[in-house]
């Protein structure tokens, strides 16, 4: 991975803007797509909700008691959870299981903060915190727009978990009241503020005209949906935008059983 990324950052300059998005696709887009075709099948396998093949390795004894230890170390921690936390935890699995994994939803990190946020606060009287900052990983010295909910401090990211090129762009964690409710295959920092160590390599792509446009159109974009967090009505006016079957509403059918 270090040599790719040393490659990568030398070769830069020579980089289109497609050529970079596909190598690093946002895993934010102000309205995700409502379902993706064929990218993902055959690759999740089930384990309540899907796991990915390749996830749990060995022979058919190995694979059992691996998955019977995920499943009790999840249990266990259910079991400990109390109060909003509780509520918090079990609505965050549920949107996991019954939105993002049958939708397939990529790139939906602004559209899962502000639907777990409104959900929370309108459904179940609980108030989260939604968070517009960035995330890195050891894949590449840069550093992307993302967004994820805090209640009690704690770091809830339900969109990482699917990718759209999931050869190029390793999936994340599963975070829920920072719990890692599923081990991704990188792991992310998350940043409130736009982090130090990613300044030099963002501003080297930047030199490229073409990139340049790229990135400061993401850079607008990253801007807005923090106004929209921090607006009274803001949800609603970044909802009203959402295609129909990405709406609140839409979303709320989701989450009745």
């Amino acid at each position: 991975m270090q040599k790719n990324r040393t490659s990568l950052e030398k070769n830069i300059k020579n980089f289109g803007p497609s050529s970079f998005w596909q190598l690093f696709p946002s895993p934010c887009e102000r309205y995700p797509a409502d379902t993706t075709p064929d990218i993902m099948d055959g690759t999740l396998k089930k384990f309540n909700y899907k796991l990915k093949r390749e996830q749990v390795v060995g022979d058919a004894k190995r694979r059992k008691a691996e998955i019977e230890k995920l499943k009790n170390r999840v249990q266990a921690w259910r079991n400990d959870l109390k109060g909003d936390s509780k509520v918090v935890a079990e609505a965050a699995i549920y949107a996991f299981e019954n939105i993002v994994i049958p939708r397939k939803m990529f790139a939906g990190c602004y559209h899962l903060a502000f639907f777990l946020r409104e959900y929370l606060a309108r459904e179940k009287g609980i108030g989260v915190q939604m968070i517009v900052g960035w995330i890195t990983d050891e894949s590449w010295a840069g550093a992307t727009s993302h967004a994820w909910i805090e209640h009690e401090g704690k770091k809830t990211d339900i969109s990482l978990w699917l990718t759209e090129r999931p050869e190029m762009q390793l999936r994340g964690s599963v975070l829920i009241n920072e719990f890692e409710f599923l081990k991704g295959l990188v792991t992310h920092v998350y940043h409130k503020d736009f982090p130090e160590s990613a300044k030099p390599f963002m501003q080297t792509i930047s030199e490229n005209s073409d990139l340049k446009s790229v990135i400061e159109q993401k850079a607008a974009e990253h801007l807005q949906i923090q106004r929209f967090s921090e607006e009274p009505a803001g949800a609603d006016d970044y909802f009203r935008g959402a295609p129909p079957s990405m709406n609140y509403e839409a979303l709320l059918k989701g989450m009745v059983s």
